[in-house]
């Protein structure tokens, strides 16, 4: 599924988002002519331990979810509104160093 990924725009929300939001909430904080023409929007939560990932496949709109049950997702700048996919790969698979701090 990873490599579904790999030729998009990965564009990271800035600001933590309240993640009990569904399709309709996640579309009304994304760019809709963006995520039509395949970015992918990802969203982190107030606690940083829940990251929610958003985009349109041909069929309709579709979510995943990365819950890390230990640690967070590091502080993200907010003028880094992009993401590699190599940063992308880093992040939910939660390397030490990189995307992810344990408590």
């Amino acid at each position: 599924m990873l490599e579904y990924f790999k030729d998009r725009k990965l564009k990271l929300h800035p600001e933590p988002v309240n993640l009990r939001k569904g399709f309709n909430g996640l579309t009304a904080l994304s760019d809709l002519e963006k995520l039509f023409a395949g970015d992918v929007y990802l969203f982190v939560n107030r606690r940083r331990n829940l990251l929610k990932g958003l985009y349109w496949d041909e069929g309709g709109f579709c979510i995943f979810n990365k819950q890390l049950e230990r640690g967070t997702f590091s502080d993200i700048s907010e003028a880094k509104t992009e993401l590699s996919f190599r940063e992308f790969l880093l992040m939910i698979h939660c390397c030490k160093g990189a995307y992810f701090k344990l408590k």
